[in-house]
C-alpha cells in the first residue's frame, strides 16, 4: 500500500503530530528528494518548509524506531536508484 501524499504548506503540515517518525519529502514531480527520521515530525517539516525549496510534497510514518526506518527507506532507495535521495547525498570531497 502506497503512503498518502501531502502538499508541503504550513496549513496541512499543522495537522502532522509532534510525534517521532519517518518523513520522505517529494518534489513537484513527486520523486522522493530527502528521507529523514526525527523525533518531532512537525517541527522538522516546518524547518523544511522554511529551508528546501525544492519540496513540494511529503509523507510521513509514524515510527517511534525512527532512526532504524531511515535506514531502512535509505537502503531501499539506495537499491532500487543506485544513489541516495539528492538531499540524503554525501558531498563527493567529504572523504579527501
Amino acid at each position: 500500500m502506497k503512503a498518502q501524499l501531502f502538499r508541503l504548506d504550513r496549513e496541512t503540515i499543522d495537522s502532522v503530530p509532534e510525534a517521532s517518525g519517518v518523513l520522505q519529502l517529494l518534489n513537484d514531480q513527486q520523486a522522493v528528494i530527502f528521507i529523514a527520521g526525527v523525533s518531532n515530525m512537525r517541527q522538522a517539516l516546518v524547518d523544511q518548509l522554511r529551508g528546501n525549496q525544492a519540496a513540494t510534497f511529503f509523507q510521513t510514518e509514524e515510527t517511534y524506531m525512527y532512526t532504524m526506518r531511515e535506514s531502512e527507506l535509505l537502503r531501499i532507495f539506495l537499491r532500487r536508484h543506485g544513489h541516495l535521495p539528492e538531499g540524503n547525498a554525501l558531498p563527493d570531497d567529504l572523504f579527501d
